[in-house]
């Protein structure tokens, strides 16, 4: 660093590089958009449990008991309102994390990153939408797919509760 620069900014101690600035900004929005992940994780993963639950009471309980179809009905509501939840927090900390890439792209405006000219996210988007149909790729979102299969089952423990009282 040429000594007039380091003699400019000694007297700011608020100063802080472009470079660092860069590698501070770079380092929250990664921290921000994984823990945005890990809800979409959580999403998943517990749908995967909630799921094996429910065929296990369906199998032990088999279509005549009212109880497993609560069961089932109270699951399938349950996994619903959790997997929207966890999207709901994906979406939080993932807006904070494109706040933090905002701010990244003022100091280094080549980036291109989805609100300068599209960048590599629009690029993407449409690779997608040509490989798998623009229905796929930009209009089903996972997020309405895991809630409406815990709809399903929900709406399966309905049937099983119905079958089992008209049964008797």
């Amino acid at each position: 660093m040429p000594e007039s620069h380091s003699k400019k900014y000694k007297r700011s101690p608020d100063y802080v590089s472009v470079d660092k600035s860069g590698e501070i900004l770079q380092g929250t929005f990664k921290h921000y958009y994984e823990m945005a992940m890990d809800h979409h994780t959580k999403a998943g993963t517990t749908s995967n449990i909630l799921l094996i639950a429910i065929g296990a009471i369906i199998g032990l309980v088999g279509l005549d008991n009212t109880i497993g179809g609560f069961a089932v009905l109270i699951i399938g509501l349950f996994g619903a309102v959790w997997t929207w939840k966890q999207h709901e927090r994906y979406h939080y900390w993932e807006h904070i994390a494109y706040e933090y890439q905002k701010e990244l792209t003022k100091i280094m405006p080549e980036l291109k990153t989805a609100e300068v000219g599209g960048g590599y996210d629009r690029a993407a988007q449409d690779d997608a939408a040509k490989a798998f149909g623009s229905l796929f790729a930009k209009r089903i979102h996972d997020k309405y797919l895991w809630v409406s299969l815990h709809g399903i089952v929900a709406f399966i423990g309905i049937v099983l509760i119905v079958v089992s009282v008209l049964g008797r």
